[in-house]
């Protein structure tokens, strides 16, 4: 565990000043607002960094947290913050709503969206949490409905149990694990999570008829996405749409068709690279199993997103698995897995 931040034996400004500091660093931006007689005590830990990072605070006193637009646009993010509040309670709200975190509770945080947070502490006067924050990518592959998705869920029943139990295997072992574990059992949290969401009968309204559409043709390019022939005509066909309205239903997530293909096959080529059983596939394998129609262009494409080529990775992979993930590896894989380039649109893609 590494301590990220103590307010103990700090001033007021001290606190407020590394407390600016480590959320820069570690999560995003916001203004920390104190609401009880006296300076809060409160402490950061981290347990793991990557590919969610998860983090335990621990205070002795009310204290609140404002995100506005000012922060997003200085800071924007895309990121899915998930609360799981051990002692006491959290409060948050919205333009649209509020709602309560509670034990037994998960709340679920777009960073992307103005909120303000406060905190209430138990009887004893102890306030602690859980936060796993999480790609916004990685989450929607999951809770494929996540997109609006935001409020306090329980986590009572089977599914609950199942992400309760994997975020202590997360937070207790995660630092002990290698890179494909812990993407495991993250994938595994939230996918239980995502049987919560449908669980609770007050937190999601019917979906509208634009919005199954929607979900309806983004499974199906994650279906076929490793057909090299697949395009825009051969989904609207298999959904029955028009090609006119497949783009219409695309830009109402503000995507297009070869954002969101492309986006996942090159996410599922890389998770291919270092998977169990498919490292001994070579590159061009990768490749045409991802969708690519050649192996040059998939380098191509990896290389201008990741900033490395297919190749580096798996090399830093395998060299940080021999040396046990030291933290102070000269070679991280994790150093190459964030995207440099996130518009598709923006690049050249050639072949399609």
């Amino acid at each position: 565990m590494n301590m990220l931040f103590d307010t103990t034996g700090k001033s007021s400004v001290e606190a407020l000043r590394c407390w600016s500091e480590m959320t820069r660093r570690e999560f995003y931006s916001g203004d920390l607002e104190s609401t009880g007689a006296e300076p809060p005590n409160f402490r950061f830990t981290k347990s793991v960094g990557y590919p969610v990072s998860l983090t335990r605070l621990v205070c002795d006193a009310p204290i609140g947290y404002r995100r506005s637009w000012e922060h997003i646009r200085r800071d924007a993010a895309a990121l899915r913050v998930l609360w799981f509040v051990r002692r006491g309670g959290l409060r948050f709200v919205r333009c649209q709503d509020r709602f309560d975190v509670v034990p037994g509770t998960c709340g679920i945080v777009d960073c992307n969206v103005p909120f303000n947070g406060q905190i209430s502490c138990d009887a004893g006067g102890v306030f602690e949490s859980i936060q796993a924050v999480v790609p916004a990518n990685l989450f929607l592959e999951c809770i494929p409905n996540g997109a609006r998705c935001g409020g306090a869920f329980t986590l009572l029943g089977a599914a609950g149990q199942i992400v309760e139990s994997t975020l202590d295997l997360l937070w207790n072992h995660g630092d002990s694990i290698n890179e494909i574990t812990r993407t495991a059992l993250l994938r595994a949290m939230l996918c239980a999570l995502q049987g919560c969401i449908g669980e609770h009968p007050t937190t999601q309204r019917a979906p509208s008829v634009v919005e199954q559409r929607i979900t309806e043709v983004e499974q199906y390019i994650l279906m076929h996405h490793s057909d090299p022939g697949l395009s825009a005509d051969k989904v609207a066909a298999g959904c029955g749409i028009s090609p006119r309205y497949l783009a219409h239903l695309m830009r109402e997530r503000d995507n297009t068709f070869s954002d969101f293909l492309w986006k996942h096959r090159l996410s599922q080529a890389r998770d291919n690279l270092v998977a169990a059983g498919l490292r001994d596939r070579t590159i061009a394998e990768v490749a045409f199993t991802s969708g690519f129609k050649s192996a040059a262009h998939f380098c191509r494409m990896f290389k201008i997103v990741y900033g490395c080529t297919p190749s580096e990775y798996r090399l830093a992979n395998r060299r940080c698995a021999a040396s046990s993930a030291s933290p102070e590896s000269e070679l991280q894989p994790e150093s190459f897995a964030q995207p440099v380039s996130t518009s598709m649109s923006d690049l050249a893609w050639g072949e399609m």
